[in-house]
């Protein structure tokens, strides 16, 4: 899921102190003073909380990254005691360019920890979605530049099916009755000639979109379940796995024979969303209390650049 994007200023406060002992106000004439360590997100997430560092690296989604692959990394969730390892939360500081991929940003800022954050040491740039769902740390961003747009490559199963949250759903009744939901679904689309589709999309009537071929007779449709995260423990494992439920929630993608061939099927939920540049055309569904089946799209207006 995206986060929402960090539309709040970064204030530096002159009196109050962090979590531990660390003065903001200290931290905030580091930055200002230029004293701060350049170092990569991986050295960062070792660092002290409360030093300064300035860091050249990705920021997408709310997340500063090393790599492209590793928007990919399972984050750490609010249960989870420990930082993911790869991604750097950022607080202070707003992409006004959504939708036009990745940014090389050099970012200068203070280390900060989420769960100083639930303990009532709430800065005003932390106020946003990276603490309400994770542990682990954040840069309270004090300056930052964009150095060009950048785009982060979409991995595929052939390449990267270890990094995703998603897994090919196991044979069985609840696969096949979910085939044959989506087999209704993608019947339709490819009745209408991809009409809706590309109404969702944004797209104006007779517009080329890359999963076009995937509304052929031929279509391929893979059903995904969920990949068990790290942080997961029982009670969690029991609601993602649909216990108790004869449909858990899925996600059923279609593409074309060829590009099946080819394992390019999405490996995480971040690249599902509809989009005019992917191969495939994914839709969710879960199973409501009256028996029914509720599908359901997401639409994705930064998806990453197709391998």
């Amino acid at each position: 899921m995206r986060l929402r994007a960090l539309l709040l200023p970064v204030l530096l406060l002159g009196s109050a102190a962090g979590a531990g002992g660390v003065a903001v106000a200290a931290d905030a004439r580091d930055a200002r003073a230029g004293s701060c360590a350049v170092v990569s997100v991986a050295e960062a997430l070792n660092g002290v909380v409360g030093d300064c560092f300035t860091i050249t690296a990705y920021a997408l989604d709310g997340l500063l990254i090393d790599d492209g692959l590793h928007i990919y990394a399972q984050p750490s969730r609010y249960n989870d005691p420990s930082s993911s390892g790869v991604q750097l939360g950022l607080a202070g500081w707003s992409d006004d360019s959504a939708g036009q991929g990745a940014a090389d940003l050099r970012v200068t800022g203070v280390l900060r920890q989420c769960s100083d954050v639930a303990g009532g040491n709430l800065l005003p740039s932390a106020q946003y979605d990276f603490c309400d769902d994770h542990r682990g740390l954040y840069l309270d961003v004090q300056s930052a530049e964009v150095l060009r747009r950048s785009a982060v490559r979409r991995a595929v199963r052939a390449d990267g099916a270890s990094l995703g949250n998603l897994v090919p759903l196991a044979q069985g009744p609840v696969r096949e009755a979910l085939l044959a939901e989506f087999r209704t679904v993608f019947a339709g689309h490819r009745a209408d000639g991809g009409k809706m589709l590309r109404a969702m999309m944004g797209l104006p009537l007779g517009a080329e979109f890359s999963a076009q071929s995937a509304l052929a007779d031929d279509a391929v449709i893979e059903v995904f379940g969920w990949r068990m995260p790290a942080w997961a423990g029982a009670a969690e494992q029991a609601v993602l796995s649909g216990q108790g439920q004869a449909m858990p929630e899925a996600i059923a993608c279609v593409m074309d024979a060829r590009r099946a061939t080819q394992n390019l099927w999405p490996i995480s939920t971040r690249d599902i969303g509809l989009a005019a540049t992917r191969p495939y055309i994914c839709i969710g569904a879960a199973q409501q209390a009256d028996g029914r089946v509720a599908l359901r799209y997401s639409m994705d207006s930064n998806p990453a650049v197709e391998g």
